[in-house]
Order: structure tokens, then C-alpha cells, then sequence
């Protein structure tokens, strides 16, 4: 049985879904550093994504937490993005363990050279569809770090990272890699200075209701 839960929990605003088995779930922290409102979510209740709409001083930024399958699945790559055209999209950061590698070269050492292209393909559209960045390899174009290992295998992957809007990447301050605790993945962390971020200018939308007023068309004309 899954159970997602949100609570409070002295200045933290807490989202965890508890699974019954070690293999999957997620948790996110929201500090109450600044004032922050949650305004959208969606949950998947098997513990693999978890979407938010949060404001942050008036700006949205949409938060993705994901845990993808061990299996070659374009699917979920497919369904999380889909859902995440629902939400404001402004301001994208998605963070997690993808469970591929996109480069084999830079991102991968022993075992085979293979990784769940299906689902690394499906996600590199997305990059494009959202203009999102991998943000530590744009920090590293050449560097051979790793956050998860295999000792037994000798194989080391980088199958943890942050994906965020291009308009972003200037706004980060680091993202670098921390050794794990209790785990065979690294803890991948990214600090970025949102302080300042402006507003964006919205969309405009037409009046319809103008078209029936003569008057105004008599104007245009």
C-alpha cells in the first residue's frame, strides 16, 4: 500500500509518499526561507514522480521529483512530461534518479556500453520541447563523475541530475555531488540564487466578448 502525505513540520512544508518496499517513493522539502505557496500538485501513487506548482515572492517554479524505472521505459518518461504541460512550466526544475545515462562515454564506466536509451531519447525531446539544461554537465562539459556505483559489477553511472529551464542556469551557484548516506546513489545538490528572479510578463489574452461590440469593431476598422 502506497500513502502520500503532505504536513508541516517546523519551518518545512513536507511532500513524502511511503512505499512498501525500499525500491521506490520520494519526499520533498520546502523551507520556509521565503513566503511560498503550493498551488498545484500531481502524486504518482506507485512512488515515481511527484509535480508542484510552488510560488516563491510571486514567482512560479515547477518542481519535479522523479525515480524512474530500472527497464527501458519511454512510457514513463512520456507521462511524466505530459503531465508536467499542465503546470506553469515557467521556471522548471526536475531533479532525480533517471536510471539512464545520456552520454556513455562521459557518464558511464565498466559493463557494457548500454543504458535505457529509450527512455534517454524520449527525455532529450523533452530538453528540447522545454529548453531545459543538464545542469551539472554544463558546469562540467568534460568531467567523469559518477552518483551511482556497483562494486561488486565495477560500474559506475551518472544516473542523478538536475534538469532545469535554460533562462535558469545563470541563477545557479553550484551543483555538485555529495557522497551517499545509506545508499549506493550520491545526494546531487544544486544552490541557486532566486532572490531576484523577475517576474515574467504572463500572456496576453484577447477579449472575445470585443467582437460583438460594434462600436470597437467600427474602431479597429
Amino acid at each position: 500500500m502506497m500513502s502520500a502525505v503532505d504536513a508541516q513540520s517546523g519551518a518545512m512544508k513536507l511532500f513524502f509518499l511511503m512505499a512498501p518496499i525500499k525500491a521506490r517513493g520520494w519526499l520533498f522539502f520546502l523551507g520556509q526561507v521565503f513566503h511560498l505557496l503550493v498551488s498545484k500538485k500531481i502524486i504518482d501513487i506507485h512512488g515515481r514522480f511527484i509535480i508542484l506548482d510552488v510560488n516563491v515572492n510571486n514567482v512560479i517554479f515547477s518542481l519535479v521529483c522523479v525515480y524512474g524505472p530500472n527497464t527501458d521505459n519511454a512510457l514513463f518518461v512520456h507521462t511524466v512530461y505530459n503531465h508536467l504541460e499542465s503546470f506553469q512550466c515557467d521556471n522548471i526544475i526536475c531533479g532525480g534518479d533517471f536510471n539512464f545515462v545520456f552520454n556513455l562515454t562521459l557518464d558511464k564506466y565498466g559493463g557494457v556500453q548500454n543504458t535505457n536509451f529509450k527512455a534517454r531519447d524520449a527525455c532529450l525531446s523533452y530538453l528540447d520541447k522545454f529548453s531545459l539544461d543538464d545542469v551539472w554537465r554544463t558546469r562540467n562539459p568534460l568531467s567523469t563523475s559518477f552518483t551511482w556505483t556497483s562494486d561488486i559489477d565495477n560500474i559506475r553511472c551518472r544516473l542523478d541530475f538536475f534538469l532545469i529551464s535554460k533562462k535558469l542556469v545563470n541563477k545557479v551557484i553550484d551543483c555538485y555531488f555529495q557522497p551517499p548516506l545509506q545508499s549506493d546513489h550520491s545526494i546531487v545538490i544544486l544552490q541557486c540564487d532566486i532572490s531576484s528572479e523577475p517576474r515574467g510578463p504572463g500572456y496576453w489574452n484577447f477579449n472575445n466578448s470585443l467582437l460583438l461590440d460594434l462600436l470597437y469593431i467600427e474602431l479597429i476598422n
